[in-house]
């Protein structure tokens, strides 16, 4: 049975983190995202599974919590610096985005375009199947958009 841990459950871990996100509601419960600085010691009735593994577990709106998770804190890990002049950025007070104190640069989480197609012919579908994936696992045809590339 999949149980996801709420807030307290997750800290009688002893589990460590500095800042968290705020991702929204679910069933009137507020979800946040949060990095953590510290070796998690899981109890018997924990397992860590990767976002790509517990995916087709997942009713539609966890998942999509969780994919906007994984999307805010990989945007947070990798603009700890301001792209334009290069000074350490801060988080904005009023708003989910980083200023810089140098040159006052605004960076928000990046939106990735995606697409996903199904390619059928009769009662069959085409699947891919990449070196990455583990065991027997495939997908449909999906993949990243390009900036200036059509949908097409």
């Amino acid at each position: 049975v999949l149980s996801i841990p709420v807030f307290d459950e997750i800290m009688k871990l002893g589990v460590k983190y500095e800042k968290e996100f705020l991702l929204g509601k679910i069933e009137d419960e507020f979800c946040f995202a949060i990095e953590v600085s510290s070796e998690i010691k899981l109890e018997n009735n924990f397992e860590l599974i990767s976002l790509y593994e517990i995916g087709p577990l997942l009713e539609e709106e966890l998942f999509l919590a969780a994919g906007r998770a994984n999307k805010i804190l990989n945007w947070d890990k990798t603009h700890k610096f301001c792209g334009k002049c290069g000074s350490r950025t801060e988080e904005k007070i009023d708003e989910m985005a980083k200023v810089c104190p140098n040159c006052n640069n605004v960076m928000y989480p990046v939106i990735c375009p995606a697409i996903i197609v199904a390619v059928i012919k009769g009662d069959e579908i085409l699947l891919a199947h990449n070196g990455g994936f583990k065991n027997d696992m495939y997908s449909l045809i999906a993949g990243f958009v390009e900036a200036g590339e059509d949908l097409e």
